[in-house]
């Protein structure tokens, strides 16, 4: 089964779980019906309470704003051709929703669906809101473009979201080479993620973007050492270590719950994480942490998993931290409070 027939079975599948939860519902599922020349993947006609209502579905096998717009022109191409008094809803249907697709979709009338089961239906007395499923890792075209060297051209593209910059400037800031520059900006160009302007590059649909990153990033392995330290001030303890592995001359940077408490002051806590080259050890030793093999406040991951990690860090109340994209990856990584501050980071950071 190709990608495309695989997600167009699992957002039927989803569709029909979810409107049969209706009671004395009836459904008549349609794949690829033609309607006046025109053929959406998957017609649904709803019986409710006495009326007719109709569901007409795209499925695109990646979510973006590109895949929006194509369900838009298809649904305004089918209007034409439908019975005024049958009311209807065109739908999205991708492997996995992100908050900013879900917005534009509500903004523009158009329902949605994805293959966990989030989904936003609204069409007479059917209203159907489901948000928070988290989809398994979905096997896309893109999956080489998120490994550690090529996921530093996502990373300079989503850091000026709004910019452009040519290869060359590209390849200079990630340190990489031309030839793996131009085939991860091939692969993003042919998925409508980027675009070209002449010689520069930029980034057309940066929140999409960022939810496969997000996706293929939950996957990665990361290796965190624990260490504990007795602190009051979680501020004041990462100048204290800032300054004594500045010392040593060991680079680092602070990633997740600390640098979106100072960018966001709606996230608070007292978890500390850092990506810290070797030779880090002693430096916590005298600031007074000792490792610890179960729960601890520091958590280290030595070497950095990739030098990307501290790419285009900055400093905030005298410490070292990393760029906003990657404090929200890691914060996407951590259960419960970190995924709350995961959503109010993205919003108030980075916008997109």
């Amino acid at each position: 089964m190709d990608r495309h027939a695989d997600v167009q079975r699992k957002i039927r599948e989803r569709l029909v779980e979810l409107l049969a939860r209706m009671p004395g519902v009836q459904l008549n599922v349609a794949e690829e019906p033609r309607i006046d020349g025109v053929a959406p993947d998957l017609t649904i006609d709803v019986t409710y309470l006495g009326r007719r209502y109709l569901l007409l579905v795209e499925v695109k096998t990646l979510a973006s704003r590109r895949a929006l717009l194509q369900t838009a022109q298809g649904l305004e191409a089918l209007a034409p051709a439908l019975d005024v008094a049958t009311e209807h809803l065109g739908v999205l249907g991708v492997p996995h929703i992100g908050p900013a697709l879900s917005r534009e979709c509500r903004r523009l009338g158009i329902g949605y669906v994805d293959t966990a089961g989030n989904a936003h239906l609204a069409l007479g007395p059917i209203y159907i809101d489901v948000s928070g499923l988290r989809s398994k890792p979905r096997e896309h075209a893109l999956v080489s473009v998120f490994a550690p060297k090529s996921s530093r051209i996502v990373r300079a593209l989503l850091a000026q979201a709004t910019g452009v910059a040519t290869q060359a400037e590209l390849v200079e800031l990630t340190g990489i080479s031309h030839a793996l520059a131009s085939r991860v900006v091939g692969l993003l160009t042919s998925e409508g993620l980027v675009e070209r302007e002449g010689l520069g590059i930029k980034c057309a649909d940066p929140s999409a973007l960022l939810d496969l990153w997000v996706d293929s990033y939950r996957t990665r392995r990361i290796r965190w050492d624990t260490w504990h330290v007795a602190h009051e001030d979680s501020l004041a303890l990462a100048r204290l270590i800032s300054s004594l592995l500045n010392r040593a001359d060991v680079p680092a940077v602070f990633t997740g719950l600390l640098p979106a408490s100072l960018q966001a002051p709606y996230v608070i806590s007292d978890m500390l994480h850092l990506y810290a080259d070797d030779g880090y050890e002693d430096a916590l030793r005298e600031a007074g942490a000792r490792p610890v093999t179960g729960a601890g406040a520091l958590r280290v991951n030595s070497p950095p998993w990739d030098e990307g990690v501290s790419m285009l860090a900055s400093k905030h109340e005298d410490v070292p931290m990393a760029h906003p994209v990657q404090v929200y990856l890691d914060l996407t990584r951590l259960r419960g409070r970190g995924e709350e501050a995961a959503t109010v980071y993205r919003e108030r950071v980075l916008g997109y």
